[in-house]
């Protein structure tokens, strides 16, 4: 069974591996499963193994009690042979997907070291949930090239229904442009539609897709039409579309959506590499030269240049015409609300907000962008509000996360956080957003080994986000520290030191890089060299007014420098609520300075005390 996916077991598993198999089977998986019977004995049994692993697609390794039981044994020489394997398949790929079936621990476990590089995946006795189904069935079919939309559509648990709540007459809100993450469904009524003249528009929708059209519409549909979509959702929609691109080359609304992909890309922190800008902008490009009229390709081009210095307002123009073409295109309204508020355009913002909250389908995400406007201004009962909405309409990775996040900010509840974030769906577990907004409450927890487990989840070494950018080393060497682990926390921290270096230089003038860059090399005890990166901060902001998690504020308790870090953050503390003073998605409160442990060296410092101990301005309107 050449392209199947290959169970990897000890015999004293055998029954969780079957409930696997037949649980991958009824989704559609093809899986190759050796308790099925005619296997030969001997040289012709081993060669059979050996032929499966060299062709399978998926290698699935089922960990257990019983394999630690045993250091011999022949699924470890299976093992070996994939680890074997994997080292000639590109990173990214994936290959190898171990399975814990019991509460074996990574840390303790006894695989081959390629194993450790990927995310492991926990099942119970082998139970497999109708979410896990469709993870595996679009990883399969992402690897074999043969995505079944019927069979993903069986295997996907029901939709949750829309709950559009009540919503109060609040002062304008949007999304700050350097927030604006995440897209729902349009319905993919662009698929449909060629010209530009009703009567043809009629016609057109009523025509059947063509093949290139279907799978761009499924690619769609796992990618920038979802507002849920993860990381394995972009990578099988990316090769859908290529698929839609090598069949039809010249749809100009198929480059449009492949735009969308490799935007999507970047804005949910997958992958922010100059290349993949580059394409999403070449590509929406050459969609308008096929399409000038489609407001799909005006969207694509519209959002890439609200992101990009010096071409905000050609963005606006952009997304202003895409809006007036579609008034139900909501992604267009909503992006185009978001970059008219990074303007101090309030009341226009607000005008596209409403058009865009009048159908329920956009609900959840109009909540989203209403949850970071009250965040922003330091309303957190507002925000509380509109990120329940949001999560009761259609939850998401941003929206679990940011639940977490008013969590830590406003009431330090980190019980509450973590049970919060319990609560999403397994699929969401392996977003940067939530291993980070994880590991950083354990740690405030004080709970260093417990952020080690979740950030061995993260198989990438560098994470970039809204709330986060760095290399996942720097976070390892925090919780070593933490731990009382100081050599190992000094690897660590080196190792992302090398990192951020290599991202430097492609990237010389990337701010949140040279600010990473100062904390780790304060945490290394190079204080010059950290102030050195502090002063780059300051000059790469120049005059511009930043927010607490971007300034050099970070450096200076890095290196315990109080009498230059307390004046920084009273300055800091007074600017929340002053909307109209910067964008910001992350406010700094007085309990983020009590629990963070980035502030532990200024803790013995009166005038940090101090801070702590006035009337909280932090909370203005609870």
């Amino acid at each position: 069974m050449s392209g199947a996916v290959f169970l990897s077991y000890a015999s004293q598993d055998a029954e969780a591996a079957k409930r696997v198999c037949e649980s991958l089977r009824a989704a559609g998986v093809e899986v190759w499963f050796d308790a099925d019977g005619g296997l030969e004995h001997g040289d012709e049994w081993d060669a059979k193994i050996r032929r499966q692993i060299k062709e399978c697609v998926l290698f699935l390794p089922i960990i257990s009690a019983h394999t630690q039981a045993r250091p011999e044994g022949y699924f470890r020489i299976e093992w070996d042979l994939a680890a074997e394997r994997a080292q000639g398949i590109a990173s990214g790929v994936p290959f190898i997907l171990p399975i814990v079936i019991d509460d074996t621990h990574e840390p303790e476990a006894l695989v081959p070291d390629r194993f450790r590089k990927v995310q492991w995946m926990r099942l119970p006795g082998g139970a497999v949930s109708a979410e896990v189904q469709a993870r595996f069935l679009k990883l399969w079919s992402h690897r074999t090239g043969v995505l079944s939309h019927e069979a993903a559509a069986s295997a996907l648990p029901p939709p949750r229904p829309v709950v559009a709540a009540a919503r109060p007459g609040w002062r304008a809100y949007a999304l700050t442009a350097a927030a604006a993450v995440l897209v729902l469904a349009a319905g993919g009524w662009w698929l449909r539609v060629r010209s530009a003249t009703p009567s043809s528009n009629a016609h057109a929708a009523a025509q059947p897709l063509s093949p290139a059209r279907q799978l761009a519409k499924r690619a769609y549909d796992l990618s920038a039409g979802s507002f849920d979509s993860t990381l394995d959702d972009y990578k099988a929609a990316e090769g859908l579309i290529k698929q839609a691109l090598d069949l039809d080359p010249n749809d100009g609304e198929i480059w449009a959506i492949s735009s969308q992909i490799n935007f999507g890309y970047g804005n949910r922190g997958y992958d922010y590499s100059t290349e993949r800008v580059a394409a999403a902008r070449a590509q929406a490009e050459h969609a308008l030269k096929l399409v000038p009229d489609s407001p799909e390709a005006l969207y694509a081009l519209g959002v890439l240049q609200t992101h990009t210095s010096g071409m905000h307002a050609l963005g606006i123009q952009n997304l202003r015409r895409a809006a007036a073409l579609a008034p139900q295109h909501g992604r267009a309204q909503l992006f185009l609300g978001s970059a008219l508020q990074a303007d101090g355009n309030l009341e226009e913002s607000l005008l596209f907000f409403n058009r865009a909250r009048q159908e329920p389908q956009w609900a959840p995400l109009a909540d989203y962008f209403l949850f970071l406007r009250h965040f922003h201004d330091g309303d957190f009962p507002g925000a509380d509000d509109a990120i329940r909405s949001s999560i009761a309409g259609r939850p998401s990775v941003n929206s679990f996360s940011a639940q977490a996040m008013l969590h830590i900010t406003w009431k330090g509840d980190l019980d509450n956080a973590l049970a919060d974030l319990a609560k999403a769906p397994p699929a969401f577990s392996a977003e940067h957003r939530i291993i980070w907004i994880t590991a950083q409450i354990q740690m405030e927890r004080r709970s260093p080994d417990e952020a080690l487990r979740v950030l061995d989840q993260l198989a990438d070494n560098f994470i970039h986000d809204s709330w986060f950018i760095g290399p996942k080393d720097f976070l390892v060497g925090c919780a070593q520290a933490e731990a009382g682990r100081m050599e190992a926390a000094q690897i660590a921290w080196k190792s992302g030191l090398a990192v951020i270096d290599d991202r430097l230089q492609t990237a010389p003038g990337d701010t949140s890089f040279h600010l990473i860059r100062g904390e780790l090399l304060g945490r290394l005890g190079r204080e010059q060299d950290a102030l050195a990166e502090a002063r780059n901060v300051e000059e790469l902001y120049r005059d511009q007014v930043y927010p607490w998690f971007l300034s050099p504020v970070r450096i200076y308790a890095a290196i315990g420098r109080s009498d230059l870090a307390v004046p920084m953050l009273q300055r800091l503390l007074g600017q929340l609520g002053r909307s109209s003073d910067f964008n910001v998605n992350w406010p700094l409160t007085r309990t983020l300075l009590r629990l963070d442990p980035i502030w532990d060296k200024l803790r013995g410092d009166p005038g940090f005390q101090a801070l702590l101990a006035e009337s909280p301005i932090s909370d203005p309107k609870k």
